[in-house]
Order: C-alpha cells, then sequence, then structure tokens
C-alpha cells in the first residue's frame, strides 16, 4: 500500500477536487522555476512552496470561511502570487486583484493567470487603482503576506482616503500601525482538519481608519 503524502493529505482531507489540486499543483511548479532567476520567494524548495504559499492560504481560507463569502479580494504586495492567485483557484466565484509593482513580478503574475486561465483575477501596479475597480455592492478585504502594514498605510494615507476604512487580513503576528485598530489575532492550526505535518499559522484581522 502507497504512503500518502503529506500534500495529498491536505488536498484530500480539505476535499477538494481533482482540477483545484491540478492547479494548486502547477501553481507550486511554476513559481519553483521561476524563482530560479526572479526573486518571487525566499522558499526555494517545493515542500517549502506547498507548506508557506499553498497550505497556509488554504487553511486561512478555510478558517474565514470564503467559499461561501461575497466579498472581493484585494492581495497587497503579491509578488509571488500568495494568497490572491491560491483564493482564486479556490473559489472561482470571488474577484480577486493582485497589486504588485515590480514588472518582473507583474510578469511572472501575468503568466499564471494565463496558464492556469483564471478568469476571476485582475492585476494592478498600485492599489489605488485596485480599490477603484472594486464593485460598490461587495465589500473588500485586503489580505498580506511578507509586507508590511505601514507599507500599506503609506499607499491609502492619500487625501482620497481621509475618513475611510478599509478591512485587512494579514499573515503574520501583529504589526500595528497609526488608524489601525486590530479587532483580533487568529491562531490557525492544521491540526483542526487533521493534517500531517503539524503546524499553525498566525492571521491578524483589522479595521484601517485613514
Amino acid at each position: 500500500m502507497t504512503e500518502e503524502s503529506p500534500e495529498s493529505q491536505v488536498f484530500n482531507r480539505l476535499h477538494l477536487g481533482s482540477e483545484t489540486i491540478n492547479r494548486l499543483s502547477e501553481y507550486v511548479e511554476i513559481l519553483a522555476s521561476w524563482n530560479q532567476h526572479i526573486r518571487l520567494s525566499g522558499y526555494r524548495e517545493k515542500t517549502d512552496i506547498r507548506q508557506h504559499l499553498v497550505w497556509e492560504p488554504l487553511l486561512a481560507a478555510q478558517y474565514f470561511g470564503l467559499a461561501s463569502s461575497l466579498c472581493s479580494i484585494v492581495d497587497f504586495g503579491s509578488g509571488n502570487g500568495s494568497p490572491g492567485i491560491i483564493f482564486s483557484i479556490l473559489y472561482p466565484h470571488l474577484h480577486v486583484s493582485l497589486v504588485e509593482r515590480k514588472q518582473k513580478k507583474l510578469s511572472f503574475l501575468s503568466y499564471v493567470i494565463s496558464r492556469l486561465k483564471l478568469e476571476n483575477v485582475t492585476f494592478y501596479d498600485n492599489i489605488r487603482t485596485a480599490l477603484a475597480a472594486q464593485k460598490t455592492s461587495s465589500s473588500t478585504e485586503i489580505w498580506m503576506k511578507a509586507i508590511s502594514m505601514q507599507s500599506l498605510f503609506l499607499e491609502l494615507s492619500r487625501p482620497e482616503n481621509k475618513g475611510k476604512s478599509f478591512s485587512i487580513k494579514k499573515f503574520g503576528e501583529l504589526d500595528p500601525v497609526p488608524g489601525c485598530q486590530y479587532i483580533r489575532k487568529h491562531v490557525i492550526t492544521s491540526e483542526a482538519w487533521s493534517l500531517s505535518p503539524i503546524f499553525k499559522i498566525t492571521v491578524s484581522e483589522g479595521l484601517l481608519t485613514v
């Protein structure tokens, strides 16, 4: 009997369909290949890419119930496409905007979107244009991974945003800035889904008022 790989355990126990699994696996392959020439991530091994750039967003999506959400997602500082690309693969009904200012990384994101045929994703080189393009009928969540809250605050602290509030979810420990009222720090563990290997992540949820 063949032993189930950790990757198969994650995918199978979260009841992901074969098309979703294939797209997630292809994303890992593409990222690992491009990462040899352009620094998209500090994670070089495919096992690390899977855990930190695929499984972590996957568990966060499960935890926050994105499957039944009608919100729009803005991935600020997308770079390597995580978590935005992962969310778009998991839930085609969500509209996902990727924000990345560096042209080489935008080229990578454009290639992934085309290669995986992700029709629910658009990409921008600044968050102002991304937010302006969101549908007014749905709420918008700004998700962040491997980028500081201060960077987001500097982008949003413009006159046109004065008095506006933005819903933020950030992977990692609390990273407060002026005007950001944190609601809760969530600790998400793969143990809750009986996944092996066992690991946990934190997602800080807050409201940024400019």
